[in-house]
């Protein structure tokens, strides 16, 4: 008499945060295939704002942060025209229901998904910081490779060095803290944030005025090519190191919102580190 076969137990799922990162990244993936090098640079950076957006909408609800997206999403139609078709047809905007991602992202199947509670079917603010920080890296490093991959700038073969002032080696006062401080302030004190609601360069250009940096060209401003990723400038150690040193002085001015997202960044950053990096700071 034949053995009866053993059930099989069903592997177990990976975590939430951890399987939308993964599915998000493939989907960027066989999407950004469909551009060239330009557009792919321009249309992950407006992914960044998307996938900021996400968080900032899970933490706030503000329907503001929807229809600054669908707004973002709107003047990348009238440029592309046919060709933000691939871009669409993602349905990047269902993202953005949390109470059904898992289920459109297939981390449910519909069986499942029909018995579970209401508080299976949630995401955790952990679920959507290791979600969030997951496709960020990614998308900064597609950014970062497709710069390499396009021809360079200058006539030149001798790359130029951005000119910067004595102040930028000083101590711990760097350019890129000086700025990490100014987007936190704009952000916090007036929701100004480059790429997301103004021009990087018209932040740029106050950013010079108060640095005293006379500006020659965007093109040669040190200040612009970091505008450009802030508040991701830097990333995972440098990054929280930055937002340690700025944080003592948004405290002595009692800047509770700003205080508040400097948190959150740092947060993020140290959920993208190894276990013994993350202990590391959780013990500080």
């Amino acid at each position: 008499m034949p053995k009866p076969e053993k059930e099989l137990n069903p592997a177990p799922k990976p975590s939430k945060g951890i399987y939308l990162a993964e599915v998000s990244i493939k989907e960027i993936k066989e999407l950004l295939k469909n551009y060239e090098n330009e557009q792919r640079i321009e249309l992950s950076e407006h992914l960044m704002s998307i996938f900021g957006n996400i968080d900032e909408y899970f933490k706030t609800k503000d329907k503001e942060i929807l229809s600054d997206y669908r707004n973002a999403d709107f003047e990348l139609v009238i440029k592309y025209g046919r060709k933000f078709k691939p871009f669409h047809d993602k349905g990047f905007h269902k993202l953005f229901s949390f109470e059904t991602v898992l289920l459109e992202k297939g981390y449910y199947t519909e069986q499942e998904f029909k018995l579970l509670e209401n508080q299976e079917k949630e995401l955790s603010q952990s679920d959507v910081t290791q979600w969030i920080v997951g496709v960020l890296k990614f998308l900064h490093a597609v950014r970062y490779y497709t710069h390499m991959d396009g021809e360079p700038e200058f006539e030149t073969t001798k790359i130029p060095e951005l000119k910067e002032t004595k102040e930028e080696h000083d101590g711990e006062m760097t350019e890129a803290r000086q700025l990490l401080a100014i987007y936190f302030i704009f952000k916090a004190g007036f929701g100004i944030e480059p790429r997301h609601t103004h021009d990087i360069s018209k932040v740029a250009r106050f950013a010079h005025l108060m640095s005293r940096r006379r500006i020659t060209s965007m093109q040669n401003s040190s200040i612009y090519e970091k505008l450009k990723t802030m508040p991701y400038y830097k990333k995972d150690e440098s990054l929280i190191e930055d937002l340690k040193y700025i944080k003592p002085f948004f405290k002595e001015l009692d800047m509770q919102k700003a205080l508040e997202l400097i948190d959150d960044e740092q947060e993020k950053a140290i959920q993208g580190l190894s276990p013994s990096k993350r202990n590391k700071y959780r013990a500080e």
